[in-house]
C-alpha cells in the first residue's frame, strides 16, 4: 500500500465481522467478499470459499468446537517444539500431520470443490481460487467440452503456500525457507507510527473530497 500497490482484502469466516464493511475503499485497500479479474482474457473468480461449508453455517457450534481444538492443539505443539528445539530436533507442525493422513490427494474433485466449480461456471469463470481447507490443491476438470480450474491457494500459517500469476497463468506457490539473499532492511517495511500516520491522512483527504 505504501508503495501505491492496490490490496484487496477477501473476507473469510475467520473475520466475518468485516463483511459489512464490504465494498469500503480506503486509499489502495479495498475490502471485499469476493473478486473478479480478467487476465489475458480469462476471468478468474477469488473467495475464501467457506459459503460453501455447510457446517460453517448450519451448525456452527460444531465449526466453534473444531476451532477450540485447533487452538489448543496449537498450544500444545508450540510448547512441544520448545522442547525439540532445545534438543536441536526439527520442529513439526502436529495438525498438518494429521491433515495428511486424513485427507489423502484424489485427483478427482470432491463434493466441496464440485460445489465451487459449479459456482464458478455459472459466473462465467474458468479459474477459481479459495482457500478455507487450507489445503493447497491445483484441479482441472471438464464440464461440456470446457476446462475449468479449481486452485485453493493453502495458507501461510501451516503449508506455506500462495497463489501467484505470472506467464499467462496461475502457479501455486510453495515456500521452503527464508532467502538468505533478502535480508530484512531491504524490504523497506515502514514504522508503526509512520504507517498509522499515512492512513490517517489517507482517511482524512478520502472524507474531504
Amino acid at each position: 500500500m505504501e508503495k501505491g500497490v492496490q490490496i484487496f482484502y477477501i473476507t473469510g469466516n475467520h473475520d466475518e465481522f468485516l463483511r459489512k464493511f464490504g465494498l469500503t475503499q480506503i486509499g489502495n485497500l479495498r475490502i471485499v467478499n469476493q473478486l473478479v479479474l480478467e487476465l489475458d482474457g480469462e476471468r478468474t473468480w477469488l473467495l475464501h470459499g467457506d459459503i460453501f461449508d455447510n457446517i460453517i453455517h448450519s451448525t456452527k457450534w460444531l465449526a466453534k468446537l473444531g476451532a477450540a481444538v485447533y487452538g489448543l492443539l496449537t498450544i500444545f505443539n508450540n510448547a512441544l517444539n520448545r522442547i525439540l528445539k532445545y534438543f536441536r530436533v526439527k520442529e513439526i507442525i502436529i495438525y498438518k500431520s494429521l491433515k495428511r493422513r486424513l485427507n489423502k490427494d484424489k485427483s478427482d474433485l470432491n463434493r466441496f470443490e464440485k460445489m465451487v466449480v459449479n459456482s464458478a461456471v455459472l459466473k462465467n469463470c474458468s479459474t477459481v481460487i479459495c482457500g478455507h481447507t487450507h489445503k493447497p490443491v491445483d484441479k482441472e476438470t471438464q464440464i461440456n467440452g470446457k476446462i475449468f480450474r479449481y486452485l485453493n491457494c493453502g495458507d501461510w500459517v501451516e503449508h506455506f503456500t500462495a497463489a501467484e500469476y505470472y506467464d499467462r497463468k496461475w502457479h501455486l506457490f510453495y515456500f521452503d525457507g527464508p532467502d538468505d539473499e533478502l535480508q530484512p532492511d531491504e524490504l523497506d517495511i515502514p514504522e508503526d507510527r509512520q504507517l498509522y500516520r499515512s492512513l490517517v491522512n489517507e482517511l482524512i483527504y478520502t472524507n474531504i473530497l
